[in-house]
């Protein structure tokens, strides 16, 4: 089952940076739902970077499958930021809530993080 953390929107920017720090090139998929429709953006692409523009949008960016051009989505007006995680913590997934009443999904599909033995830290 997966556990819900909200972020918030003091520590969006901080958070953003770690994040992005430890899932950069993992594979993501994009997505937005709208009126209870799911518009999916991209599918399996490189995670690169996701950061505040401070209150007002949110930037999220990713490389194409071939690695050579960016893809990114801006989400307008962010009211809430969600982190949702399995108990293994591995696949992590973020989601935007904006005022305009879309929610921008980012799912991660695999963590490349090695994760330390139990009991060390």
């Amino acid at each position: 089952m997966a556990q819900a953390q909200e972020i918030t929107r003091d520590e969006w920017q901080p958070f953003f940076d770690a994040f992005s720090g430890m899932h950069r090139g993992d594979s993501v998929t994009l997505g937005v739902v709208a009126a209870g429709e799911e518009d999916e953006l991209a599918a399996d692409v490189p995670f690169e970077n996701i950061e505040a523009d401070g209150a007002d949008r949110i930037a999220i960016v990713l490389r194409s499958a071939g690695g050579a051009d960016e893809v990114s989505h801006v989400v307008e007006a962010p009211e809430r930021v969600w982190l949702m995680q399995d108990e293994t913590e591995s696949t992590p997934e973020l989601e935007i809530q904006s005022s305009r009443g879309t929610t921008t999904r980012l799912r991660f599909s695999t963590s490349m993080l090695p994760r330390p033995p139990e009991g060390e830290t």
